[in-house]
């Protein structure tokens, strides 16, 4: 009796993504990449993958050999690589710059969130999630002149996160993993806890650059267009587009400036972060 085909189906962007794989032991890994959020974008091409074996394993592209994989997390770090890779390779042939960034839509207003790698950006969405706010993406972000877009791909959580987040705590196990070198890393999308998950393009209202505080006093203040744009341009991706292209799209949104977060606890984060959203702006 022929093993059963397995199939994972989902949606990046404009692209759909299809997974074909015999092998039960990869139904986890191929959970970790799909995502569930909505986005409402026409299709334009279907990536096409299939993985032969049971350890080892062949992984075909469009049904051309892509790699040759010992475990499961070798198929899952090729496959998540190779699709990410090829759907952001269309966005800039189309015009659009990569940032490190976050985003998030709080009571209506949209506030992309920057800041270096471990600054807490996730940590900070995560607990946005739980406070009933919007969250589109805790990682990467794509831009085109002042029109932003998440990328649709699942929060990426650390261990110890449940401190800050202690929602998280009973969870964690539920949630497919990966490996960062030896850190585990767990993955959410936010409509298996129920959450709404919406992709969209549009514009920004705020920008916010974390500075982490970490157990001391959390506090917003704003920053001027200056130094919006450099740390703008430090987040940048480097997909190979254009210094020039760079500069423009990154000077187009900062030039309203922006507002520092000295983040100590997500929860004191949220409340100045929902005072902003209310009042527009906190200092004139």
């Amino acid at each position: 009796m022929k093993p059963e085909v397995l199939c994972t189906r989902f949606q990046l962007l404009n692209c759909k993504v299809a997974i074909e794989f015999k092998d039960p032991l990869l139904s986890r890994q191929c959970e970790y990449i799909a995502v569930a959020a909505e986005q409402d974008f026409e299709d334009s091409v279907t990536l096409s993958y299939r993985v032969d074996g049971t350890g080892p394993y062949e992984i075909y592209e469009e049904g051309q050999l892509l790699a040759c994989a010992p475990s499961p997390a070798d198929v899952q770090y090729h496959i998540y690589r190779r699709i990410y890779r090829r759907v952001f390779e269309r966005y800039v042939l189309a015009g659009w710059i990569g940032l490190h960034a976050a985003l998030v839509c709080i009571n209506g207003k949209r506030m992309l969130l920057l800041g270096n790698k471990g600054a807490g950006k996730t940590t900070l969405t995560s607990a946005l999630l739980f406070a009933g706010h919007e969250v589109e993406g805790d990682e990467m972000v794509l831009l085109r002149d002042t029109i932003a877009m998440a990328s649709p791909r699942r929060l990426h959580l650390k261990n110890g996160i449940e401190n800050q987040v202690p929602e998280l705590a009973p969870l964690l196990a539920q949630f497919p993993t990966a490996y960062a070198g030896t850190e585990v890393l767990r993955a959410l999308d936010p409509t298996e806890l129920g959450y709404k998950w919406v992709i969209r393009a549009g514009l920004i209202d705020h920008i916010i650059w974390i500075r982490p505080n970490h157990g001391e006093e959390t506090a917003l203040a704003p920053l001027s267009s200056l130094l919006i744009l450099q740390h703008l341009i430090e987040g940048y991706l480097g997909w190979g587009e254009s210094k020039e292209q760079v500069f423009r799209y990154c000077a187009q949104i900062s030039r309203p400036g922006g507002y520092e977060l000295a983040l100590g606890q997500p929860r004191d984060a949220i409340v100045q972060l929902e005072s902003l959203a209310d009042q527009g702006a906190l200092f004139l």
